[in-house]
């Protein structure tokens, strides 16, 4: 497989809990995967601290923009 998985997360989520979303990210098989976990949010982190998950949309994904093509991340 090739490409990215950054999911951003609550850290209080317990829909979703972190154990569990850190289980998969270990078992998806892509170059690059991190967790974020959003301060002080649960399942809804975009709607409950907006603030906080634009900073980290802003800082992680808004970079990629101008990353390699995809062609270049890793073939499968």
């Amino acid at each position: 497989m090739r490409g990215l998985v950054l999911p951003l997360q609550g850290e209080t989520d317990v829909i979703t809990v972190t154990s569990l979303a850190t289980a998969y990210l270990a078992e998806v098989e892509v170059p690059t995967k991190e967790l974020t976990l959003i301060e002080d949010a649960g399942h809804f982190a975009a709607f409950t601290q907006p603030d906080r998950f634009l900073i980290e949309l802003l800082s992680r994904v808004r970079p990629l923009s101008s990353a390699p093509k995809p062609s270049s991340l890793g073939e499968a």
